[in-house]
């Protein structure tokens, strides 16, 4: 199947990143950093929270999680801000500990049917050495939404699903994501590596690519970017692999998705009925009255529950 593109490239980049560093000042550049991430985050509408983890005490806002320990300092980045962030991240910390991969496609046979095939592949993948490499599958009313490839507790395992299933976002109708999680030494040289490549999606794509292709896989793309380029054509077409649409955060689309199923039918409804007055006033939009402020009662939210 080499040369035979089944898939249109949508997406390439790291999705996640996990970095550490021994500096116990809270003034060293990986704590200032990381402050600012979850900083970032919380400008962008996302809710600052406790975090807790492998004995770590910090911070957590949207795909930005921070926090310190004996042993020094912890950044857990995901989405968007780990695409944008990992190699000052990589800089400034002393080990990065994971870091995720992704290549996300639209295939012309669409996702659906695309994971149908892999999971046929899957079952027939030829022996190399020992054991194929094992896998599950997770499969909804209409067919398989997801895959995974190898064990989680490896240095190399992987993952293919529907990112609209996952996402509910509108530009992902129809797109697949492959990722690749690495670990400990391996997630550190491939971060390495890939600082040190002038057009680090060609090299994200051949990882993420070679993996999958390994286990059997006819994943229709590959290194995609024709080599008779010049080097400002191939830097164009690597850009060109990262979405330009408005960045969206997982924690904002969540709530705005809320407002919109389970808020917005009442207050179309009560405004319609002609309280919008009291509406603005319910949502905080307006002067809250005193008596209006004080409605609210544990009271009432126990007889809520009971009805």
């Amino acid at each position: 199947m080499s040369g035979v593109t089944t898939a249109v490239i949508t997406e390439v980049g790291v999705d996640y990143i996990t970095a550490t560093s021994h500096q116990r000042d809270s003034a060293s550049p990986f704590r200032s950093f990381a402050k600012w991430l979850v900083s970032q985050e919380v400008q962008a509408g996302c809710k600052d929270s406790d975090w807790r983890a492998s004995g770590y005490r910090g911070r957590h806002a949207g795909s930005v999680a921070f926090g310190v320990s004996q042993q020094g300092s912890i950044v857990r980045a995901s989405s968007e801000c780990a695409r944008e962030h990992w190699q000052q991240l990589l800089c400034l910390a002393d080990n990065v500990t994971r870091l995720d991969l992704q290549v996300t496609v639209r295939p012309v046979a669409g996702s659906t049917a695309t994971l149908s095939r892999h999971h046929k592949e899957l079952l027939k993948a030829p022996r190399s050495r020992g054991k194929p490499a094992g896998f599950k599958m997770w499969y909804g009313p209409s067919g398989p939404e997801a895959a995974t490839v190898g064990k989680r507790i490896s240095d190399r395992y992987g993952r293919i699903y529907d990112k609209w299933l996952e996402s509910q976002l509108e530009e992902y109708l129809g797109c697949l994501r492959y990722e690749l999680e690495l670990h400990r030494h391996v997630a550190l040289a491939t971060a390495q590596h890939l600082d040190s490549q002038e057009f680090d999606q060609d090299a994200i794509l051949h990882q993420v690519s070679t993996f999958f292709r390994g286990r059997g896989l006819r994943i229709g793309f590959d290194c995609q970017v024709p080599r008779d380029m010049t080097d400002g054509e191939r830097l164009n077409h690597s850009r060109s692999l990262i979405r330009s649409s408005g960045r969206s955060i997982p924690e904002v689309t969540s709530a705005l998705r809320w407002i919109h199923n389970s808020v917005a039918p009442s207050v179309r409804r009560l405004i319609e009925s002609g309280h919008r007055e009291q509406v603005l006033r319910a949502l905080g939009l307006a002067e809250v009255p005193a008596t209006l402020a004080g409605a609210s009662s544990s009271t009432w939210s126990n007889f809520a529950k009971e009805r």
